[in-house]
């Protein structure tokens, strides 16, 4: 299965059950920071950040106390 940043509005959206949406935002992220390299420019790194940012502000949409947990472990 391929897992797409882009696709994080149309997750929100999808009937499926909170934990499957935390589950597969999850996976982005995780997917994010895998295609990362030692050889990885400082801005490809900052990019995934923001991008995780991004993903956990959506996985607080949906289960505000996990969302929050993540977001504050960034700071």
């Amino acid at each position: 299965m391929e897992y797409h940043f882009e696709k994080i509005d149309e997750v929100l959206e999808k009937r499926w059950c909170a934990k499957c949406k935390v589950d597969y935002l999850l996976h982005v992220d995780a997917n994010l920071y895998q295609n990362l390299g030692k050889d990885s420019l400082k801005s490809e790194r900052e990019d995934v950040r923001k991008k995780s940012r991004k993903i956990y502000l959506a996985i607080k949409k949906i289960s505000p106390e996990i969302g929050e947990r993540l977001v504050s472990s960034m700071d």
